[in-house]
């Protein structure tokens, strides 16, 4: 690549990360999206009736407007499997542009949809609150040793 197209593209990347950290969020909002992650998975079966894992995944989410948008995420969770009777917990931490950040957690229990709530946020993710609910989406080959999943969530955010 030449330099006149980089320097092009570092501009563009610039005036576009710009507009994302100055972009206001509106006082709530409702969403309805997939997004998906990947990262390390950490899996111990004890039989075919026992088994747990945990994990520590990644996502980007560059869904235009509202909550998600522009934020990076990482996830920590665990999941057991025990008799039939699947359980999943765990945490995210959203960052937007502006370094402003969420932190949820989740849950998820046999083939239901999982809730998700927002604890915590700084910048002008501070005193929001929300409801809303997660499934997964896919069910792509897994990589050794990983995790990849896209998952469907839906809900309502407001801030107070």
């Amino acid at each position: 690549m030449n330099r006149i197209s980089a320097l092009l593209i570092g501009v563009s990347l610039c005036i576009m990360g710009a507009s994302a950290v100055g972009a206001e969020l509106a006082k709530e909002g409702k969403y309805d999206q997939n997004e998906c992650f990947n990262g390390p998975h950490h899996l111990i079966v004890h039989s075919k009736d026992q088994m747990g894992g945990s994990y520590t995944v990644s996502g980007v989410s560059p869904v235009a407007g509202g909550l998600f948008q522009n934020t990076s995420s990482v996830c920590n969770g665990a999941w057991t499997l025990v008799n039939g009777e699947y359980n999943e917990i765990g945490s995210c931490e959203y960052t937007d542009a502006s370094g402003d950040k969420f932190f949820g957690v989740f849950s998820r229990k046999n083939k239901e949809s999982g809730t998700w709530r927002v604890v915590g946020g700084t910048g002008k993710y501070n005193g929001m609150v929300n409801t809303s609910n997660w499934m997964p989406v896919t069910d792509a080959p897994q990589p050794a040793g990983q995790i990849a999943v896209c998952t469907h969530e839906w809900g309502s955010w407001k801030m107070r």
